[in-house]
């Protein structure tokens, strides 16, 4: 297919050389009698090409006609539904929920927000899907977080200093003996949370319920 442009590009481009060609030619001789090129003709070219171009927009070619396509090259024709990608199971290819509608999408942003907050404390921080975001006892102080995902994050005994954590997820986590000294909290997500000991100085913590 892509020598099929190529070669029907090389026509065109010779066919416009040699009407440039044949066109100057005319209007030298022509202008030695007086006479102009006439516009029109330049735009009889100009139209020819035009219609050129619009041939080799329009060609199509089927699979099947296609020579020397690639071993790596494969055409997936499972089709998939709205917020869906396909994915190779090592046999064929199945629709699976895209990255960002999924168990393993929330399991992405959850690592990826934990690293962030691994590289902003310059912490070496585990992660693992159970448990998430491993942050027992780490000191964040003056830090801002807002909307970061530390759902089933086991934050035991950590320590927040005048932090921004407005509308962080922590759904599932583990807020045992948490200090919340100034923290705004506004929009957070606690489903699920729990905590024992209580946490301390958080509008949530005397609601909390204990595991």
């Amino acid at each position: 297919m892509t020598q099929k442009y190529i070669i029907l590009g090389f026509i065109a481009i010779a066919f416009v050389a040699g009407s440039i060609m044949t066109s100057t030619i005319a209007y030298a001789n022509d202008h030695q009698n007086g006479t102009p090129f006439l516009q029109v003709e330049i735009e009889a070219i100009e139209q020819l090409v035009l219609e050129l171009q619009d041939r080799l927009d329009s060609i199509e070619v089927t699979w099947d006609r296609v020579t020397d396509k690639p071993d790596e090259l494969v055409i997936v024709s499972t089709i998939c539904t709205t917020d869906q990608i396909p994915k190779w199971d090592g046999t064929q290819w199945n629709c699976t929920d895209s990255a960002s509608d999924s168990l393993a999408g929330d399991y992405a942003l959850r690592k990826v927000d934990c690293n962030i907050i691994g590289e902003l404390l310059d912490l070496s921080i585990q992660f693992d899907t159970r448990n998430g975001c491993n942050l027992v006892g780490v000191g964040f102080d003056d830090i801002e977080l807002p909307g970061a995902n530390l759902s089933l994050a086991d934050l035991t005994d950590a320590v927040f200093d005048e932090a921004d954590l407005s509308d962080v997820d922590f759904s599932g986590a583990n807020l045992s003996g948490v200090d919340f000294y100034g923290t705004d909290l506004s929009g957070a997500i606690f489903t699920g949370a729990f905590a024992n000991p209580p946490c301390y100085n958080g509008p949530i913590c005397a609601t909390l319920p204990t595991s």
